[in-house]
């Protein structure tokens, strides 16, 4: 488990959820349910998801639990990087706003 120092970390990034290319040799998917069973034993810990995030799965992973998702390749790649960055902090700000 890569937060058994949970007594230590604050934080630890966790993935990838889903596949990603970025990567020449990535982990394993650890997908949703993965996501989901970190959060539930490590409840204090503040969880960043990683790998293969876009803006149309950042619903999923915020209903896994994740505090935070890094969207590094999908924001870069997209053909206006300011405006993707500006529509996924609304869709995650406004996901934190009804939880």
């Amino acid at each position: 488990d890569a937060v058994v120092a949970e007594g230590l970390a604050r934080y630890i990034g966790y993935g990838p959820i889903f596949p990603t290319a970025s990567k020449k040799d990535p982990d394993p998917v650890v997908g949703l349910d993965g996501l989901a069973a970190i959060t539930a034993r490590h409840p204090s810990l503040f969880v960043v998801a990683i790998g293969g995030l876009g803006e149309g799965r950042l619903t999923d992973v915020a209903r896994a639990g994740a505090s935070a998702g890094a969207m590094i390749s999908a924001l870069l790649s997209a053909d206006d990087p300011q405006a993707a960055t500006r529509r996924a902090v609304g869709s995650w700000t406004a996901r934190s706003s009804r939880s």
